[in-house]
């Protein structure tokens, strides 16, 4: 049986060859976008634009924090942490600059982005996409009735304000999950001379946008810029309106796992596609049809009540599950009893995920100590 490769397989393979070698790829974009993910607060200032190479940086980064710390991260950031130390000694990566760094985090707002410098001609523009907070995940369920969101109007400034008129240079925008959200939207409500520079936006398995803003002449002017890949067991990147073109690239792991990067297959310098799964289809169809059944008020309450279930059942984090806090769960799946028929249907498929999510990090059999999602 063939072995499937992943992005660290890809690194080992062609860290070697320089990009005059071998031309930017879409696998290059999936492992700079995860590059937003780390931490660089003690190695690039906010807004600076000093800029320090990533052999350089990754040489500060892991002599300053041990494998506990680095461990103690939540999982986005740890498959970030993981690739950048795949990166930061190669000859394909090494070299490349980063800068123009910023991290905003508040109650309301979670937004990291930097600036990679690939070569004269082309820079690539990360944004973070949601870690494992519950916090962040309030955000981006609040794109379904509120826009601009927090970190989509940093996203839009970010480009106003790094991307100069004057410069000869293309951009690529790009992220993972909401990063992507947030390149998207970055680039549709850039100034003018923003949009002309941008050369591609990648969006890696990443919510789309409100039907509002899909049905303006800003979407429809970069439509054909727009990469667009998700997971064949995908849940974020199936949210809301998006492009029509839909690539799916097969995950080593099922429900939320297959979110991680760090779980995609890729063939050569190539994603290895495949088709959506027919629970990820069942999902699609089942959020479409809430959003086309709610107002904006009535989404914003639902989010509300949502939420509110995570908090009353104190989980904060997906770490909070993964370590095995079945009464949580229990406590999250009996609280959503009490919401109305359509939004228990949305909440228990996102549950299901949950509960795949604890089969695939756990050797107890949690199944049978949790209670029915049927009401």
């Amino acid at each position: 049986m063939k072995k499937e490769n992943n992005v660290l397989d890809y690194i080992k393979k062609y860290g070697d060859y320089t990009f005059n070698l071998i031309e930017f790829n879409e696998i290059d974009s999936l492992i700079l976008s995860s590059i937003s993910y780390i931490n660089f607060e003690d190695i690039l200032k906010n807004h600076s634009n000093e800029s320090v190479s990533i052999s350089d940086s990754g040489k500060i980064f892991f002599q300053k924090y041990s494998k506990k710390d680095l461990k103690s991260n939540v999982f986005s950031v740890q498959t970030g942490i993981k690739v950048f130390k795949a990166i930061y000694n190669t000859k394909r990566f090494g070299n490349l600059l980063l800068s123009k760094y910023l991290k905003v985090v508040d109650e309301n707002k979670q937004f990291q982005a930097l600036c990679i410098n690939i070569n004269d001609k082309l820079s690539y523009i990360s944004f973070e996409g949601t870690d494992d907070l519950i916090s962040g995940w309030y955000e981006d369920a609040a794109m379904s009735y509120k826009f601009p969101v927090p970190s989509q109007r940093e996203a839009i400034n970010y480009v106003n304000r790094h991307i100069s008129p004057f410069s000869r240079k293309s951009y690529i925008l790009g992220g993972h999950s909401k990063g992507g959200n947030l390149a998207l939207v970055a680039g549709m409500y850039g100034r003018n001379f923003v949009k002309s520079k941008i050369k591609a936006i990648y969006m890696f398995d990443s919510p789309g946008i409100r039907e509002e803003q899909f049905n303006t002449k800003n979407f429809k002017t970069l439509e054909p810029k727009i990469k667009r890949v998700v997971t064949n067991y995908s849940v974020v990147g199936l949210l809301f309106k998006n492009i029509d073109s839909l690539n799916v690239v097969k995950s080593l792991k099922k429900g939320v796992m297959a979110h991680n990067l760090i779980n995609w297959c890729i063939d050569e310098d190539k994603f290895s596609y495949t088709d959506l799964s027919a629970s990820s289809k069942k999902f699609k169809k089942g959020i479409e049809d809430w959003l086309n059944s709610y107002n904006d008020q009535e989404r914003e309450e639902f989010v509300h009540d949502l939420f509110s279930l995570f908090k009353r059942a104190d989980i904060k984090s997906l770490l909070d599950i993964k370590k095995n806090k079945i009464k949580k769960l229990h406590t999250l799946i009996k609280e959503s009893k009490k919401l109305d028929l359509k939004s228990r249907e949305i909440v228990n498929t996102f549950l299901k995920f949950l509960i795949e999510f604890i089969k695939e990090e756990s050797t107890s059999k949690i199944s049978e100590k949790l209670p029915s999602l049927k009401h």
